[in-house]
């Protein structure tokens, strides 16, 4: 497929839209009905363009993450499909969160820390602090 086809995706919509390798993300800022309906047009031009090039979304791997106090979280629909909202999403290995708080993502980080510590205690008898921060700051 040529590059141009992929880049006529986003023809005529005025929202922000990130592509990556198979997955693409619309946002937009929606605190009012002109907002709603834009955003909602975005995504029925972007379905028909999936249509027209039969390069299908998934519609049920698409989802909508409303955030702010502003947003009316309303349904959003791709063809006859609506997105379910979901809470938090993981994206390229960050974790997401529609309050946009890292503390989901440090906890997670914070495990698989501790996990690998855990890993070089029952393995290595020597307990040198020196040879501790070598195998736990290496990759494996």
């Amino acid at each position: 497929m040529s590059n141009r086809r992929i880049n006529d995706l986003d023809d005529g919509v005025v929202n922000k839209i990130l592509k990556f390798a198979d997955d693409t993300k619309i946002v937009s800022k929606v605190a009012n009905e002109d907002q709603i309906k834009m955003l909602q047009s975005h995504l029925h031009k972007m379905f028909n363009w999936s249509q027209d090039w039969q390069m299908l979304f998934n519609t049920d791997k698409s989802k909508v993450m409303h955030f702010g106090f502003n947003d009316k979280e309303v349904d959003y629909l791709i063809g006859n499909q609506r997105l379910d909202a979901i809470e938090e999403e993981r994206d390229l290995g960050v974790i997401v969160d529609k309050s946009l708080k890292s503390s989901r993502q440090c906890a997670k980080a914070a495990a698989a820390a501790n996990a690998v510590l855990g890993m070089i205690r029952r393995i290595f008898l020597c307990k040198e602090k020196k040879l501790i921060m070598q195998l736990f700051t290496s990759r494996w």
